[in-house]
């Protein structure tokens, strides 16, 4: 008897959870659900997993004979039901669906109701096994499809494809790129349009596409121009990721510094769909984001050119003959080559050597010839090419032959004729032509552009783009800028005949400024501008370098609390070592940092010591949390136990990011009286601010250098 009341009770619940699913999927449009039974729906991924395993091994024990088949039955048709069930209520809490979402739910709830049409066949012997067998089959159909498509929900659709997600990473990017099209929207389908789809549309926001951005979801705009910070877009990336607000979702992959940058930049900048990188100021966050980003994908498109030493450029080069990488550590090569009373085809023969490495060669006013056009014949990875105002014409440009890889083409002002359009028009991948002032007609210029529509031709009298002829900047020699003794320096630049103008004063030098001859002595502390210039190139951009003279060091010193163990440096010596740490490497030796407790300095001086001011050299970078200290305070005086303080500064806080930079700390003293104990506290910044996404964590204080001045 109590057999029979646990097999009713059973199919009473199957029969009455069938009965509610099918209810829910007819009235689902209609249906507004309580909290508690959307929040139910959230255990649709847990509790999937079960009856796919079920089903599998009931259909097995079912052919193997097993006594327990009707309870193996009756526990895998529950399962499936309640997975379909809680399956239907996510999707309904979910936005609209897509035809994936779609596809997937009736699939599910298939499978579903074939388990309870298998449990009321199971509960009737004499039934035909054909029908079991039918059964079957359509069971592992559904079960394998729905699984197909349920992971194309969750990861993308081409989740499971062979090989989609090597080409997804190929996001070919344009010399001059749009910003939504080839930055924005790429960041949005690695980290966001996984839930905000056609198929799968988290509170009814799309952002598969620009429209869909700009009209929001169910609780209006995310983008809000007037007011960055309140964008909803910003306000959900930069939460902490554990607020459930937060997004993406905190198990998902989130955005890096430089992808919430980017999203910034982009709204502050108008939130468009026509904004270019070349529109941008070059001081903008996100111009030096992009640019890093074209020069990743050229380098990746050069990397297999061959290696090519800077011995060897600096070898090749001369007064009249400019090389220099395109990107910094790339064996993509730059060659300008200036007029000059000695010029010879030589100059150009002798660029042999490096061949396959030039990307870009600039002629331009040369004599050219035959011989010449051979040799760059010879250049087989040539893809800009300027020979504008030469002697060239249609017999001496056939040396040319077929530039396989030639994209930009300047022969304006040149003796070329229709005999070259031929020539012109076989180049496969040339996307840019000037041919303004050459023997070329405006009737068959049209004919060309006609025969190849993707060709840009520029016939009009402008101003034709140019390669760029900027000095690169010359460097210091030596390297360094903290000091004790009085030293020389030398500015060094790989041509010759450069001027160096530089100032003293802090103010930007011009052409009218002093000029560094030979060397300059360096015995004070004080800010040098520079930069190079030359006859025929335009100036370098202004370097700078802040020089600043160490008086003295402690006679004893000690850390009050120990660095960060992840950033102890080399020890407490490196304080005084007039050594800068790098930029660029937060791990060396020359740095130490703080972040739980004050970088706390004791120092004490066998003879009394009289300062004017001491300056903490430090580093800011608010990507990786480098802020600015809360405070920074000196206390001193001839009793150790009766310290006073001395001077004391606070920091200006960020209101915005920081790109990396050294930051020196000058605390002025207002004490003329000598004293022997010196104590430096600095507090790393308690709370990274609001707008930030590390708002509320602890900064990091990182420190190379003391320097005490008197």
């Amino acid at each position: 008897m109590n057999s029979n009341f646990f097999k009713k009770f059973f199919e009473y619940i199957i029969f009455s959870l069938a009965i509610l699913l099918a209810f829910l999927l007819i009235f689902e449009r209609y249906l507004q659900l309580p909290e508690l039974v959307n929040w139910l729906g959230h255990f649709h991924p847990v509790i999937l997993h079960f009856p796919i395993v079920l089903i599998f091994v009931t259909i097995i024990q079912y052919w193997r004979g097993d006594k327990y088949i009707s309870l193996y039955i009756g526990f895998t048709t529950l399962f499936t039901i309640i997975s379909a069930m809680t399956g239907l209520i996510l999707s309904l809490d979910g936005g609209a669906k897509g035809q994936l979402i779609l596809t997937h739910q009736w699939m599910g709830i298939g499978c579903a109701f074939l388990m309870v049409c298998w449990y009321l066949i199971n509960e009737k012997p004499n039934f035909s096994k054909i029908y079991i067998k039918m059964i079957h089959g359509g069971l592992m159909v559904l079960v394998v499809v729905t699984g197909h498509f349920g992971g194309m929900i969750t990861h993308g659709k081409d989740f499971l494809t062979y090989g989609k997600g090597e080409e997804k990473d190929e996001i070919s990017m344009p010399d001059d790129p749009i910003l939504y099209t080839h930055i924005v929207q790429p960041i949005l389908d690695k980290k966001c349009v996984s839930c905000h789809n056609e198929n799968k549309s988290k509170g009814e926001l799309l952002l598969t596409g620009f429209e869909g951005l700009v009209k929001g979801g169910e609780s209006g705009s995310v983008i809000n121009q007037e007011d960055v910070e309140a964008s909803e877009l910003l306000h959900r990336l930069l939460l902490p990721t554990d607020d459930e607000d937060h997004m993406p979702p905190e198990e998902e992959d989130q955005l890096s510094p430089d992808e919430l940058q980017v999203l910034r930049s982009w709204v502050e900048l108008g939130a468009n769909d026509t904004l270019k990188y070349s529109q941008l100021n070059t001081e903008d966050p996100l111009y030096v984001i992009v640019q890093s980003k074209i020069k990743a994908q050229q380098t990746k498109q050069w990397k297999d050119l061959p290696e090519v030493s800077d011995d060897k450029i600096a070898d090749l080069s001369s007064d009249y003959c400019h090389i220099m990488r395109i990107y910094n550590q790339s064996n993509a090569l730059q060659v300008l080559v200036f007029p000059n009373a000695d010029y010879s085809p030589k100059m150009i023969e002798d660029l042999k050597p490096i061949a396959k490495n030039i990307i870009e060669l600039d002629v331009n006013n040369l004599p050219l010839g035959e011989k010449e056009l051979k040799t760059i014949n010879s250049f087989s990875n040539i893809e800009r090419l300027n020979m504008s105002n030469t002697p060239i014409d249609d017999a001496i440009f056939r040396q040319l032959g077929v530039m396989e890889k030639l994209a930009f083409l300047q022969v304006y002002s040149t003796k070329l004729g229709e005999g070259s359009i031929e020539q012109l028009l076989s180049f496969p991948n040339l996307k840019e032509l000037y041919l303004y002032n050459t023997g070329i007609s405006a009737a068959k210029i049209a004919e060309m552009a006609a025969k190849k529509n993707d060709l840009v031709i520029m016939s009009e009298s402008m101003e034709a783009q140019t390669f760029k002829s900027v000095l690169p900047p010359p460097t210091l020699a030596p390297e360094k800028s903290l000091f004790r003794d009085p030293f020389y320096i030398k500015l060094e630049h790989p041509l010759a005949d450069i001027n160096f103008n530089y100032t003293a004063d802090g103010s930007d030098p011009t052409s009218d400024s002093p000029l560094i001859k030979n060397s300059l002595l360096i015995d004070k502390s004080f800010t040098l501008k520079y930069f190079a210039s030359k006859e025929g190139w335009d100036p370098s951009t202004i370097d700078s370098v802040v020089f600043i003279k160490s008086s003295r060091i402690p006679d004893k010193y000690t850390l009050g609390n120990p660095p960060n163990s992840k950033y102890t440096g080399y020890g407490k010596s490196l304080l005084f070592d007039l050594k800068r740490g790098p930029q660029d490497d937060l791990t060396s030796d020359a740095w130490m940092a703080f972040r739980e407790q004050a970088f706390v300095l004791n120092c004490e001086f066998d003879q009394g010591i009289a300062l004017k001011k001491i300056i903490l050299s430090s580093l800011v970078n608010t990507d990786p949390y480098l802020f600015p200290p809360s405070s920074i305070r000196i206390m001193g005086g001839n009793d150790l136990q009766h310290l006073k303080l001395l001077g004391s500064m606070k920091p200006k806080p960020l209101k915005k990011r920081k790109r990396r930079q050294f930051a020196p700390y000058t605390i002025e003293l207002n004490s003329k009286t000598p004293v022997k104990y010196l104590k430096i506290v600095a507090e790393p910044l308690y709370k990274i601010p609001l707008w930030h996404q590390g708002k509320g964590e602890r900064g990091w204080f990182f420190i190379d250098e003391v320097v005490f001045v008197e």
